[in-house]
């Protein structure tokens, strides 16, 4: 892999490795709001992220690197210029093969990330499999951007 894929690697791993480490933090409630209904929003925004998550990583599966950029949140599109993601993908996930399950092991709703804007970030992890690795696990972070729409910031194989 060429430096400036290393290096666009390297900091998104970076960003991802502190989305894994991230804590939940709680969100102040509306004055009168029940904790059944912030739990409901909770459950919507997460359940948001794991939607956006899923699409974002079928474009991935089908090799449609360039479109998984295009539908990436602009914080992500700002890090990794397209051309660098497109070689980062056909240089570290498409040699993987394609993927034979992929199953969710954790999602968490934040606020706060290290090395990104205080918002709103949906974690999704996965237990994967592909082709030619066996055990993995992939971490998406989904966040809501500067438009309100929820687009996936950083994406992660282990």
């Amino acid at each position: 892999m060429r430096k400036i894929g290393v290096a666009a690697l390297t900091i998104m791993m970076s960003m991802l490795g502190a989305a894994v480490q991230a804590k939940a933090q709680a969100v102040p409630g509306k004055v009168g709001e029940s904790a059944s209904a912030a739990a409901t929003e909770f459950a919507a925004k997460k359940a948001r992220g794991q939607q956006v998550a899923a699409v974002w990583l079928a474009l991935i599966d089908d090799g449609k690197y360039v479109d998984s950029w295009k539908q990436s949140a602009g914080f992500f599109r700002n890090a990794v210029p397209q051309e660098q993601w497109e070689q980062m993908m056909r240089g570290y996930r498409q040699p993987l093969g394609k993927n034979v399950s992929r199953e969710i092991a954790a999602v968490q709703y934040v606020t706060t990330m290290p090395a990104a804007p205080d918002g709103e970030y949906v974690l999704v992890d996965y237990t994967s499999a592909f082709e030619r690795k066996k055990h993995a696990t992939e971490s998406v972070t989904v966040m809501k951007d500067t438009d309100n729409i929820w687009r996936v910031s950083g994406y992660f194989i282990q």
